[in-house]
């Protein structure tokens, strides 16, 4: 299945004049918005289960990922498998602090990996450190609302450390959903549990109207402006990147300039 999709993406590839892998990368970073549109349309909060929600949101995020960055999902999966466990044994009291090290250690490695191949061979591909980076957000804000909500006393929690405060473990379905959910595990933005959560319920369309009355809103409007700006910066880029490349930042004329 891969191989036949593979066709497809090389020849787009030699049709747009950009490698394979930012291919698969920026076709990751459109589909979600299709996606997003037909899981509201079959699988709409109201009428569909947590679990079912949380289960097609996985399932679409494994497939975006295994589509990307193939083999190298074994590494983000196998740092969520291990920061899972860490989660469900340890006491919430000092949770946070062994996902902290357990994502940033796994991520370090991963960083270190890329640098050296990288060095080897300059026409390293893209990998799966930045969604990893991504995730490692994700897993300790986790963790730190966790030990907010079963470590400490709710007297000494700020407001919005009530709001975002985790006072139940998450599921293996819960956990692996939102940390692989298909709307922002390629390149993210950091969503934090309970938003999630109330995402994949249907609580954050809500909204009270002016009698007071909660009512449910579409979400389509903010979602297709976001898309148009993030078209409009990656055109910037793609017009203006060349004029100014990375590696000029290492040159000596570029440490001496006065900003």
């Amino acid at each position: 299945m891969l191989s036949l999709i593979d066709l497809y993406t090389d020849h787009l590839s030699d049709i747009v004049g950009f490698p394979p892998d930012q291919v698969r990368f920026v076709i990751c970073l459109l589909l979600p918005y299709p996606l997003g549109f037909l899981y509201q349309r079959f699988f709409p909060p109201r009428a569909t289960s947590a679990e079912t929600r949380h289960a097609v949101s996985l399932v679409l995020g494994l497939l975006l990922g295994i589509f990307c960055y193939r083999w190298q999902m074994l590494v983000c999966s196998v740092s969520i498998i291990v920061t899972y466990i860490f989660m469900i044994t340890v006491d919430p009291k000092i949770v946070q602090i062994h996902i902290f090290a357990v994502t940033m250690g796994i991520l370090f490695v991963v960083h270190i990996y890329r640098v050296s191949i990288y060095i080897a061979d300059s026409n390293y591909q893209n990998d799966v450190s930045g969604s990893m980076m991504v995730v490692a957000q994700r897993l300790s804000s986790l963790g730190f609302s966790i030990y907010d909500g079963m470590g400490r006393k709710q007297d000494d929690l700020t407001e919005n450390q009530k709001e975002q405060c985790v006072r139940r473990l998450p599921t293996f379905l819960e956990f692996f959903s939102y940390s692989f959910n298909f709307p922002g595990f390629i390149l993210g933005p950091l969503c934090f549990y309970n938003d999630y959560i109330a995402f994949i319920e249907g609580r954050h369309s809500l909204v009270k109207d002016n009698a007071g009355v909660m009512r449910e809103t579409s979400a389509m409007p903010s979602a297709m402006l976001k898309f148009v700006k993030g078209l409009l910066f990656l055109a910037v880029y793609s017009a203006f990147a060349s004029w100014v490349p990375i590696h000029r930042n290492g040159r000596k004329a570029h440490y001496k300039n006065s900003f």
